[in-house]
């Protein structure tokens, strides 16, 4: 028996949310990267391996169900092609990750008036997918 650790969706939009769910239940996407920016600025606990959590839709409905397997702290300029590969957006590529990362975390701090650097620390995260 497993109990879970949280729930929620990736993203900060319909369409991303939506398209990050169905990769999960595809298992395709079995990685996610949140900026260690947002974790000391949410009061939110950094994640731990053996976490499960809910992968939800917008809207809160349940879509697959992950368990951390992996966690390491990476500066943004040091992702690898085999973690954006691993995180599987787009077409895979780190070029794709940065460009998309980059506009997520510079949306994410722009309410506090901060921006990304190439130095900051993100989270990356690896899970496997129990069900889907």
């Amino acid at each position: 028996d497993q109990d879970f650790t949280d729930s929620f969706c990736f993203c900060d939009n319909i369409k991303d949310a939506k398209a990050c769910a169905a990769l999960v239940q595809q298992g395709i996407k079995q990685a996610t990267s949140t900026s260690q920016w947002y974790f000391d600025n949410h009061d939110e606990d950094f994640p731990e391996v053996g976490n499960v959590y809910v992968i939800t839709d917008w809207f809160g409905i349940a879509k697959a169900i992950v368990k951390t397997t992996k966690i390491e702290l990476t500066p943004f300029n040091q992702i690898t092609e085999e973690y954006a590969a691993i995180e599987g957006e787009g077409d895979k590529s780190l070029k794709y990750w940065k460009e998309s990362h980059w506009d997520y975390y510079t949306r994410e701090m722009e309410e506090f008036g901060e921006q990304p650097n190439e130095e900051m620390i993100i989270v990356c995260e690896q899970f496997e997918t129990l069900f889907n």
